[in-house]
């Protein structure tokens, strides 16, 4: 028993640092469920035992717990609490985060969410980190200033002088036109999320289990970019100065005619260095247009003749009521001749923005949508081979977002297969008509042949029960996924199950197919660990265990 902390943990030997202590168990609930308990139960406990475990999930310790639920919480801990998972489910042990001499206090940082720390729980572990309160690592209780009355002047009573009144009110002004100019200056910088950084131990986690997504991280990186590019884009547009449309239009002409037929209209457009950068990038960026409209079909027929004219309002309404402000490779060329391209980036966003609406609305597996795939890739590789052209054009890179170094379209990146199981991994292949990634164990995919469609470009019979190449001990074969009616059921899934319920009447039970509609809350919940069939009867079994409610 501890002087002011209630019931702790000593230990009786020296431990060294990272050794496991103990684990901290009891009632696995959901977090609504231990929010219930918390209004109703325990509403008058002074000490409360739970700890976050995963996906809404929370260890109630209050009536069911181990030595871990006494331990207390410090500023600066000797040990840590850490999240394991054993067989496929998750546990909470204490591990010791430095070394601990025999006798000594165990203690590790709770480091909950205080809605209000002014008003959070005191801390008492005495420690010369201390915050003051339990809570977040980054919550400190504010030390209010010592509220001293201020002193009137008592001098004179009645009304203040008039010049008072007049100073008053000048300083009513000032300060509403700072606030004016604070708040117009604030809305021009854009908010960015800030994520809280990993902490080694989760480095070192992602590292060994290979648990992150590294595509994940490089999605974040391009929006990043993206908008950081936008903003420094807007700033520039806002600085650029008018271009006049004649002058343009001639340096323009002059630039794509022989070196013996230029102007005298050119030599004085030269002179205006905002002009000639404008119209240099105005020459390449048609020269990608030209390269992406040129591209030709099997037939000889250009792959560009559905995206150089918006379809009618009168034949086709639907498109322009789901696509907002539309645009055609048209609109783009005239933009081009005028100069409305400042930055390669807003000619980039109306060039995607094209094949974007057109896959929207047409579909990706139609013949459009494959078309309009095919033009894309086209449209990368010719920005690919234009880089240096633009550093010499602009003075600088393109933003990352223009021409990523190693991009995968985004179409590289849907994976759907037939098992429904969201998995990077294994030997994967591509259909060449909608672009979506399908594992080869799965479809029993050649993947020596020259081509390959998925089941929904190219309608076949398929067979969801996928078997893995592992046998129980009694030569039953595993299943990845088994089917269960129209339901498929994979390794991993969470369903519901009946339980025992009889059919009045008769010596027989309640099945899916019999029971009707039955409230969720009569049923178990089943957490799937392993499928397979008996070898002789062929019987649909599965392996796992049941949440408690």
């Amino acid at each position: 028993m501890t002087e002011d902390k209630g019931w702790g943990v000593r230990t009786n030997q020296s431990i060294k640092c990272g050794e496991f202590i103990l684990e901290y168990v009891g009632e696995v609930v959901s977090d609504d469920e231990f929010k219930r308990r918390m209004a109703s139960i325990y509403i008058h406990d002074t000490h409360h035992y739970c700890l976050h475990l995963d996906g809404g999930l929370v260890i109630d310790g209050h009536r069911m717990g181990g030595d871990g639920r006494f331990v207390n919480h410090s500023c600066q801990p000797n040990c840590e609490m850490q999240k394991w998972s054993v067989n496929g489910q998750f546990r909470m042990a204490l591990f010791a985060q430095r070394d601990i001499q025999a006798g000594e206090e165990l203690t590790y940082d709770y480091n909950f969410s205080l809605f209000n720390p002014a008003e959070g729980q005191e801390c008492k572990c005495g420690s010369d980190m201390c915050r003051g309160v339990i809570g977040g690592k980054s919550q400190r209780v504010r030390q209010l200033p010592d509220q001293v009355p201020a002193q009137k002047n008592p001098g004179r009573v009645g009304r203040p002088r008039k010049t008072e009144a007049r100073k008053k009110g000048v300083a009513q002004k000032i300060t509403t036109k700072e606030v004016e100019k604070v708040t117009s200056a604030n809305t021009q910088v854009l908010p960015l999320m800030q994520l809280k950084p990993m902490s080694h131990q989760q480095k070192c986690f992602i590292l060994e289990r290979h648990c992150f997504l590294l595509r994940n991280l490089s999605k974040v990186r391009k929006v990043r970019d993206r908008t950081l590019s936008t903003v420094s884009n807007n700033n520039r547009a806002q600085t650029a100065t008018p271009t006049d449309p004649s002058a343009f239009v001639n340096h323009l002409n002059a630039l794509q005619k022989p070196r013996n037929m230029k102007t005298r209209r050119l030599a004085q457009a030269e002179d205006d260095p905002e002009l000639n950068k404008t119209v240099k990038l105005a020459a390449l960026l048609k020269e990608i247009w030209t390269s992406v409209i040129s591209a030709k079909d099997e037939k000889g027929e250009a792959l560009s003749t559905p995206f150089m004219n918006l379809p009618s309002k009168r034949k086709l309404p639907d498109f322009y009521t789901r696509i907002q402000s539309p645009i055609d490779l048209s609109t783009l060329e005239q933009n081009i001749a005028t100069g409305t391209y400042k930055t390669p980036s807003a000619f980039d966003d109306d060039f995607n923005k094209v094949f974007r609406d057109y896959v929207r609305f047409y579909g990706r597996t139609s013949e459009i949508g494959v078309t309009a795939a095919k033009l894309k890739k086209l449209y990368v590789d010719s920005k690919k081979q234009s880089l240096a052209k633009f550093e010499d054009v602009i003075g600088e890179k393109p933003p990352p977002n223009f021409v990523p170094n190693r991009r995968k379209s985004e179409e590289e990146d849907i994976i759907r297969c037939i098992c429904g199981i969201p998995r990077d991994e294994g030997l994967m292949i591509q259909c060449e008509r909608c672009l979506v990634w399908q594992h080869c164990e799965c479809v029993k995919a050649d993947v020596s042949a020259p081509s390959y469609h998925c089941e929904v470009c190219v309608p076949r019979e398929v067979d969801y029960e996928i078997p893995m190449d592992e046998y129980t001990e009694h030569g039953h074969q595993y299943f990845m996924t088994l089917m269960r009616g129209d339901l498929q059921v994979r390794q991993g899934d969470t369903v519901y199950v009946l339980r025992d319920i009889p059919i009045k009447g008769t010596d027989r039970k309640h099945t899916y197919d019999t029971i009707g509609h039955v409230d969720p809350e009569q049923l178990d919940i089943f957490r799937i660990e392993r499928l397979w069939k008996e070898k002789e009867t062929g019987r649909r079994m599965a392996y796992g265990f049941i949440r408690t409610k």
